[in-house]
């Protein structure tokens, strides 16, 4: 049987990037990898990731980044400029989104993909309606958006309807009451399967943080608080180690078993008591209450303010980062690295391969199609634009 260059995972007519600048193609489930940019020569210069303010997104299969810069000039003052980046995996590219540019005096930023309409939703740290403050999270639940807000107490909120935008408080906390339950807390991380929400790690502002033997969840149908117990990774306990280590300032998303269950990764984040940072991956499985240490998986250095974003296929990435115990304006990490959950179907690592060792981004997308790949792929590919000297995507 005779094989196509789809086949052997390259085109035969297009130019290979010599071997001795990339290492041959090679799959590695649940390891980090860095994700190399490359570059052309109509680059304006490569991306550097290494920016405060930044929130990492997925839809489908490319991620969008929102990106938050401080900047001062003598007619506005200090103020905020946001942009939105696109990054396609196969293409290993970022693109800036020319028609997202806001200039807005907004200190702090979330952004998420509504699972509803799969558009991109961007909430500010001082909108009015509701008053989130600085310390707020946002998740979608069956398409309706809800935010927390977690540093003078959790408050989660439901969205009623993009139309009418009202809000509902679910619940409210009595932040001048001392028997309060919970306590209000920062820098956590929550998820949610349609019928709890799970607040994970955090801290309070006297140094104290949660650890992961017990987690708060909050029923979306009584309106109530419970705190449950988790199971260690039995295969850590010889070492004392069956739980994560408590953590603030961690990245975490949730990923749909094939099962049904849901699950949570964590990854990396800083001990505030030892002023440490860590670099570990652990996930959740919120239906058994599991922990499991990937062993194999870890953050290529000890980071915190990482963010991370899984796409549609079960790989996870993971977005800069900061490893200093002196708060800079810029993060010293930068780099966008993936790694895959589950061993994929065939096709997956084959289309991964492809456009490992081929430049994609301007090729002919029926050119694609005719030499046997996939539609399903070739449709991840952003659209061919003319090529111009004044292009800033690379």
């Amino acid at each position: 049987m005779s094989l196509e260059p789809w086949d052997y995972g390259f085109d035969y007519e297009m130019e290979i990037m010599s071997q001795s600048v990339r290492p041959s193609y090679s799959f590695k489930c649940q390891q980090l990898i860095d994700c190399q940019f490359t570059t052309k020569p109509k680059s304006i210069g490569p991306f550097v990731v290494a920016h405060r303010g930044l929130h990492l997104v997925a839809r489908n299969f490319n991620l969008f980044m929102v990106l938050s810069n401080t900047a001062i000039d003598n007619v506005r003052g200090m103020h905020q400029d946001h942009e939105v980046w696109c990054y396609t995996p196969a293409t290993n590219r970022w693109k800036l989104d020319e028609g997202f540019k806001l200039e807005l005096h907004h200190l702090s930023i979330k952004a998420f993909l509504n699972t509803g309409g799969n558009k991109l939703l961007i909430y500010f740290a001082d909108d009015e309606n509701p008053r989130i403050g600085n310390g707020f999270v946002v998740h979608s639940i069956d398409g309706t958006n809800a935010i927390f807000r977690a540093d003078k107490g959790v408050l989660p909120r439901a969205d009623c309807g993009a139309a009418l935008r009202l809000w509902q408080v679910l619940y409210q906390s009595e932040r001048n009451n001392p028997f309060d339950y919970p306590k209000g807390r920062f820098n956590h991380q929550v998820i949610t399967d349609g019928k709890f929400i799970y607040c994970l790690g955090g801290g309070h502002i006297n140094m104290q943080l949660h650890d992961f033997k017990h987690i708060l969840t909050f029923n979306l149908t009584t309106h109530t608080w419970l705190e449950r117990h988790t199971h260690p990774d039995d295969r850590m306990l010889a070492e004392n180690q069956g739980y994560p280590r408590a953590r603030q300032e961690f990245a975490c998303v949730q990923r749909r078993c094939s099962n049904g269950d849901t699950e949570a990764i964590i990854c990396g984040g800083q001990e505030v008591e030892f002023f440490s940072y860590l670099s570990d991956i652990w996930k959740l499985n919120v239906c058994t209450m599991e922990w499991t240490h990937l062993l194999t998986a870890c953050t290529p250095l000890s980071t915190y303010i990482e963010s991370a974003a899984l796409i549609r296929n079960d790989c996870l990435f993971v977005l800069g980062g900061d490893k200093d115990d002196i708060w800079s304006p810029i993060p010293s990490v930068s780099g966008v690295y993936k790694m895959w959950l589950t061993v994929p179907k065939l096709s997956e690592l084959a289309w991964e391969a492809y456009s490992y060792y081929n430049d994609i981004e301007d090729r002919d997308r029926q050119e694609l199609i005719n030499l046997g790949i996939p539609s399903r792929f070739v449709e991840r590919l952003p659209p061919v634009e003319p090529s111009s000297e004044d292009d800033s995507d690379f």
